[in-house]
């Protein structure tokens, strides 16, 4: 078996075919065809060391970058105990004002509604009154005996209360709604918006995703260096496939350099 160190084609027999390796453009695009046990023999001679300077590369820049991901979380971490701490005073002094001045401002919102509807149902209900007065009464022969008087006022205060009663209802349920607990909640999740927790929070699992993609690069190029180190000839394939910088080493490097047969 024959495998070309370029692009690691296998084969039982050399060929003169085109060579997909992305390496060094002015390699000629014919394969780089060398014995199977050979080319793994030379790896091991030749890039073991400079597997080994890998690792140790790898190994310093990870600390370095988790050293400044600790810190930036720390950092982070640093001014949401700040906001924390600032929202449980809020809860305790600010919130009550802002409830208070909220429920002030809700109040005062729908008086004009309130009032309005008042107006309106009055009028209305006075127009509604001459109309049954003006046409009812002469109609069905009705006399304004004292009892058909006190029957009308009580039936006209019964329209009234019934025509105020929208108005009175919204009134109402936004001075229920400003003293309830969600209203609270309310203001409070309000507070914390504002002063960007939630952004804060977004920031910090970016960062988290940040790392951890990185990290997993890291350790999985670390761990399949190692397994090359001391593992099969296909654990030392697959890095050899993996690491571009390890196999343009070898290839544009050490075996152009040992190669008789090809120019680089």
């Amino acid at each position: 078996m024959v495998i070309c160190v370029k692009c690691v084609r296998e084969q039982g027999r050399r060929s003169s075919s085109k060579c997909e390796y992305d390496g060094d453009k002015s390699a000629l695009p014919d394969h780089a065809w060398i014995d199977r046990e050979e080319f793994f023999a030379e790896l091991r001679e030749k890039l073991t060391p400079f597997i080994r300077d890998r690792i140790a590369g790898w190994q310093k820049n990870y600390a370095e970058k988790q050293a400044l991901f600790n810190e930036r979380i720390k950092s982070y971490n640093k001014r949401l105990d700040e906001i924390q701490a600032a929202h449980d005073v809020y809860l305790k002094e600010g919130l009550p004002r802002d409830v208070e001045k909220e429920k002030q401002r809700a109040i005062r919102s729908r008086l004009p509604e309130v009032i309005g509807g008042i107006i309106g149902a009055i009028i209305g209900d006075s127009i509604l009154v001459l109309v049954i007065f003006k046409l009812a009464f002469p109609l069905f022969n009705i006399e304004f005996t004292p009892f058909v008087i006190v029957l009308s006022m009580i039936a006209m205060i019964v329209l009234l209360a019934i025509s105020l009663g929208k108005p009175v209802k919204v009134l109402l349920q936004a001075k229920r709604y400003s003293e309830s607990q969600e209203f609270a909640d309310e203001l409070a999740g309000k507070w914390l918006v504002n002063n960007g927790i939630y952004e804060l929070k977004s920031a910090i699992e970016a960062e988290k995703d940040k790392w951890n993609s990185s990290r997993w690069k890291f350790e999985h190029y670390m761990h399949s260096a190692e397994r090359a180190l001391v593992g099969s000839d296909k654990d030392l394939l697959d890095y050899y496939k993996l690491d571009k910088k390890v196999k343009h080493e070898y290839v544009e490097h050490l075996y152009a350099r040992d190669s008789d047969d090809r120019e680089w």
